[in-house]
Parts: structure tokens; sequence; C-alpha cells
């Protein structure tokens, strides 16, 4: 008796850390995906503020031209462009993320004030 009730605690014992791991995996994909959530969402939210700054760059390059400042009108078309190229750009790396389910890391800008 004594051996069949230290072969059933064992037993309970190796079912318990079986489980603990499965809970431990569980937690790590239930991560896992809540952190490529964000990362999605980081780069449709960083997306989405590029291209708001791009178009208030291009209002303001249409304005200067109005106005026959065609020296900042060029200045400011120019960083419209930038801006709309880093919202293309991230739009991409999110449609990418999507499909793929993986995260990615962010990506470094350079060059935009």
């Amino acid at each position: 008796m004594r051996w069949v009730s230290l072969f059933i605690l064992a037993g309970c014992v190796v079912v318990a850390s079986s489980c603990a791991w499965m809970t431990r995996d569980d937690k790590m994909l239930q991560a896992e995906s809540r952190i490529n959530r964000q990362i999605i969402e980081f780069y449709d939210t960083g997306a989405d503020a590029y291209f708001l700054i791009g178009f208030e760059y291009f209002t303001l390059a249409s304005e200067m031209e109005k106005t026959g400042k065609t020296d900042l009108s060029q200045e400011y078309a120019a960083k419209a462009r930038l801006y709309r190229d880093l919202s293309m750009e991230w739009k991409r790396l999110a449609k990418k993320a999507r499909e793929e389910g993986v995260a990615l890391p962010p990506m470094s800008v350079s060059g935009g004030r």
C-alpha cells in the first residue's frame, strides 16, 4: 500500500509539473501575441502621424507658393515628400507584421525633423 501511495504521489507531481509548463508556454504565447499587436499599433500610429505632418508641410508649401516664397515652398514640399515616404514605409511595415504575425524591430528614423 505504501508503494502504491508513493507511486500515485509521484504521478501527481509529474502531472502537476507538466501542467505548470503548459501554463508558462501559454503565458509566453499570450505575451508574444500582445507584443505583436502593440508593434502593429505602433507602426499604424506612426504612419498616421507622419502622414499628418506631411500633409501640414504640403499645406504650408502651397501657401508659400501662393505668396511667392518659392524657397520656402520648395523646402516645405521636400519635407512633405519625406514624411509621405515615411508614412508609406511604416504602413508597409505594419502590413508585413500583420501578414507574418511576427514582431518586427522598431525602425529607426533619421533625417526627419
